[in-house]
Protein backbone atom coordinates (compact mmCIF):
# COMPACT_ATOMS: atom_id res chain seq x y z
CA UNK A 1 0.00 0.00 0.00
CA UNK A 2 2.79 2.41 0.88
CA UNK A 3 4.48 1.87 -2.47
CA UNK A 4 1.22 2.61 -4.27
CA UNK A 5 0.68 5.76 -2.22
CA UNK A 6 4.24 6.89 -2.91
CA UNK A 7 3.77 6.20 -6.62
CA UNK A 8 0.48 8.11 -6.59
CA UNK A 9 2.22 11.07 -4.96
CA UNK A 10 4.90 10.99 -7.64
CA UNK A 11 2.19 10.70 -10.27
CA UNK A 12 0.30 13.74 -8.95
CA UNK A 13 3.49 15.79 -8.60
CA UNK A 14 4.64 14.94 -12.10
CA UNK A 15 1.19 15.65 -13.53
CA UNK A 16 1.21 19.07 -11.87
CA UNK A 17 4.67 19.72 -13.31
CA UNK A 18 3.43 18.66 -16.75
CA UNK A 19 0.71 21.26 -16.56
CA UNK A 20 3.38 23.94 -16.05
CA UNK A 21 6.36 22.65 -18.03
CA UNK A 22 5.96 19.56 -20.18
CA UNK A 23 9.67 19.29 -21.03
CA UNK A 24 10.67 19.09 -17.38
CA UNK A 25 7.79 16.70 -16.75
CA UNK A 26 9.18 14.26 -19.32
CA UNK A 27 12.54 14.32 -17.56
CA UNK A 28 10.87 13.84 -14.17
CA UNK A 29 8.69 11.02 -15.47
CA UNK A 30 11.74 9.17 -16.75
CA UNK A 31 12.99 8.98 -13.15
CA UNK A 32 9.84 7.20 -11.92
CA UNK A 33 9.98 3.46 -11.25
CA UNK A 34 8.70 1.09 -13.93
CA UNK A 35 5.02 0.29 -13.87
CA UNK A 36 1.80 0.82 -15.81
CA UNK A 37 0.84 4.11 -14.13
CA UNK A 38 4.30 5.55 -14.56
CA UNK A 39 4.34 4.52 -18.21
CA UNK A 40 0.98 6.22 -18.75
CA UNK A 41 2.34 9.35 -17.14
CA UNK A 42 5.49 9.27 -19.28
CA UNK A 43 3.39 8.90 -22.41
CA UNK A 44 1.09 11.76 -21.39
CA UNK A 45 4.10 14.01 -20.78
CA UNK A 46 5.58 13.09 -24.16
CA UNK A 47 2.27 13.88 -25.87
CA UNK A 48 2.10 17.24 -24.09
CA UNK A 49 5.57 18.14 -25.36
CA UNK A 50 4.66 17.09 -28.90
CA UNK A 51 1.42 19.07 -28.72
CA UNK A 52 3.19 22.21 -27.50
CA UNK A 53 5.74 22.19 -30.33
Amino acid sequence: VRARLDAAGAFVATRALAERDAGRAVAAAEALPPGPWCERLREAARRAVARDR
